[in-house]
C-alpha cells in the first residue's frame, strides 16, 4: 500500500491528537517533556557526527550547556 506525503502527515497528525489526549491535552509538562526528549536525541547526534565517538565528558557538557540554555531562554520569553 502506497501512502503520500499529504495522508501520512494526515496520520501522523490524527495519531499524535489522539495520543495528547490520552493524557489530557498538550500542557506545559508534556511539552517540556518532549523538548528535552528533542535535546536528548539531538546531543547525541552531535557527539556521534562530531567527535566520532561518544565520549562521556563531550556528552556530559552538551547535555548540561544546552537544556540550560534553553531553560534561560524560555523564562526571559515569560
Amino acid at each position: 500500500m502506497y501512502l503520500n506525503r499529504g495522508a501520512l502527515y494526515r496520520l501522523l497528525g490524527l495519531s499524535r491528537a489522539f495520543i495528547t489526549g490520552l493524557f489530557g491535552g498538550w500542557d506545559a509538562g508534556l511539552q517540556s517533556l518532549f523538548m528535552f526528549m528533542a535535546i536528548d536525541y539531538l546531543s547525541g547526534l552531535v557527539v556521534a557526527g562530531v567527535f566520532k565517538k561518544s565520549n562521556a565528558d563531550n556528552a556530559r557538557i552538551i547535555v548540561l550547556v544546552t537544556p540550560a540554555l534553553l531553560f534561560l531562554k524560555r523564562l526571559q520569553e515569560l
